[in-house]
């Protein structure tokens, strides 16, 4: 008998050091703009910014990607960020300037996060990073996919 209580003992020890994540909700939804593209799951579509008209193609993300979006999300807090990260005074100015906007949708939950690249935050830093870690899995899932790789790259300017 001790040998079996030892036994569930360690299961639920192991147990409990597994990530745990949510089923993937049906009504969970994000579209997410970066550089010169985006990307709209409740679509499926991805566009890219170009001269003289952009350029619009389906893009399908498996089930997997989209778990994992959404385990980012959830880890991360996302329904904490702020809508801007923005800190006029004290932060670190970069050029050339480009924003990350992000808009997700969960049962009655919504946010809009714009992250300003221009003006890297001193301040908050904890949220800048959950920040960067959701963006940077969304844009590395949607930049390796084929259909994004065969496009031609943007022929717009920014300053």
């Amino acid at each position: 008998m001790k040998k079996v209580y030892k036994i569930l003992f360690f299961l639920t020890v192991f147990c409990s050091f597994i990530q745990r994540h949510e089923k993937l909700p049906v009504d969970f939804s994000f579209s997410f703009s970066f550089g010169y593209d985006k990307f709209a799951l409740s679509d499926s579509t991805f566009t890219r910014q170009c001269n003289p008209r952009d350029t619009t193609i389906k893009l399908i993300l498996s089930e997997e990607e989209k778990q994992n979006i959404f385990n980012v999300m959830i880890e991360n807090k996302v329904f904490e960020l702020p809508s801007k990260f923005e800190n006029a005074i004290d932060c670190i100015w970069t050029l050339p300037s480009t924003s990350d906007i992000l808009w997700v949708k969960l049962d009655n939950k919504s946010n809009f996060i714009c992250y300003d690249y221009s003006c890297l935050p001193k301040k908050d830093k904890d949220a800048s990073d959950r920040f960067l870690r959701i963006a940077n899995m969304i844009r590395n899932i949607i930049s390796n996919k084929k259909e994004v790789k065969n496009l031609p790259r943007s022929n717009i300017m920014r300053f």
